[in-house]
């Protein structure tokens, strides 16, 4: 992707196109080779001689939180987590004295866990991730575990962010690929929050839109010229997790191909990644549109159902969601129940809540299960 650049300001108040005045509080977004390098240095710039908590999970604190530990001037305290659960937000919580400032050093779950901890404690937070495969790197919410319910917890985003694209790129591919879907939805997400606009009057921000609508455009042209591209991807998942800061809300990343994902963890195990989950969703919402609404939906031949298709192919996600052991009476029953599963988040199955032969129809012509 050429001009990689941040599409948002930092550390900067400014009044929307909406109306709305937005606050972007992030102080240092550092994307490149080999910046995990200069974390003790980043650390003592922006919060001096402060004592700092190295959060990881298992793997993250062998290969990685090991590692640097030894550079800080002050020895840091670290701390293993085990999975994104409120028990171990508390626990992270429970460890965040005055002056303490936490480091996530991890995946989504790490990141999440430290986020939640420090909003509860209202500290700020760093973010380092050690996996491209999600959005939720910079964004303002966390995916919690609570009484093993998976829920979305306002949270605050990190005031620091490290990204080094070669830790990134040894990431396991299937985590890139995973990556690349959670970024592909905005094909539908934003066409959710326009239709939600549009029929109910919910805040719609063209600032946002706009972010998140470049990035799409650019991974897209990444994909084609570069094929999987860390650098790039990294760039996608930071612009898209201030889109949502800007937004206030995850609208411009998650719609119905969210809900229906969220449906599915619910009711059946999860074996696949979650971007491989709503990537592939995404081209199912796809197909709706343009038999329900295509007076809405893109008129750029590029964004066609066939088009996205191939671009989660480039991707290297899979074909099927039946490779992901998703059944298709699962899907069909979630598409049913999407509206009532979030009533409060409008999308084009609630404008168009489909009826079991509407949504096999649907799961037929998506050709996401080898049979229906």
């Amino acid at each position: 992707m050429s001009n990689n650049i941040l599409l948002f300001p930092i550390n900067k108040q400014f009044t929307g196109k909406c109306g709305k005045i937005h606050k972007v509080e992030f102080k240092k977004i550092l994307i490149g080779k080999g910046v995990f390098d200069d974390l003790p240095i980043i650390l003592k710039e922006f919060y001096g001689n402060s004592q700092f908590l190295l959060v990881g999970d298992k793997i993250t604190t062998e290969l990685f939180v090991n590692k640097i530990v030894n550079a800080f001037s002050l020895p840091p305290n670290t701390c293993v987590i085990n999975g994104a659960t409120m028990e171990e937000v508390q626990r992270v919580a429970t460890q965040l004295f005055k002056g303490v400032i936490p480091v996530a050093i991890g995946g989504g779950s790490v990141i999440d866990v430290v986020k939640l901890a420090s909003y509860i404690k209202n500290i700020p937070f760093v973010s380092v991730p050690t996996s491209p495969s999600h959005d939720g790197i910079i964004s303002g919410t966390a995916s919690i575990l609570v009484n093993g319910k998976k829920t979305t917890q306002k949270a605050k985003p990190p005031e620091v962010a490290l990204l080094d694209t070669v830790v990134l790129a040894s990431a396991p591919k299937r985590l890139i690929s995973a990556g690349y879907g959670d970024v592909l939805v905005k094909f539908t997400s934003l066409k959710d929050w326009q239709l939600s606009n549009m029929d109910t009057g919910e805040f719609y921000c063209e600032d946002s839109v706009s972010i998140s609508d470049r990035v799409l455009e650019q991974i897209c042209t990444s994909l084609q010229s570069s094929g999987l591209n860390v650098t790039d991807l990294a760039y996608a998942l930071v612009n898209s997790g201030a889109s949502m800061v800007i937004a206030g809300s995850s609208r411009p990343e998650s719609g119905s191909e969210h809900i229906v994902s969220h449906y599915l963890d619910t009711h059946s195990p999860r074996t696949g990644l979650h971007g491989e989950q709503v990537g592939l969703l995404t081209l199912l919402i796809s197909h709706y549109y343009v038999e329900k609404a295509p007076e809405i939906w893109w008129t750029q031949p590029s964004r066609q159902p066939e088009e996205i298709r191939r671009f989660l192919s480039l991707a290297g996600l899979p074909h099927t969601l039946a490779e992901l052991g998703i059944q298709a009476s699962l899907v069909i029953e979630a598409l049913q129940n999407a509206s009532t599963e979030r009533p409060d988040k409008y999308t084009i199955l609630h404008k168009f809540p489909p009826n079991k032969n509407e949504a096999t129809d649907l799961v037929i012509k998506s050709k996401l299960f080898q049979m229906v």
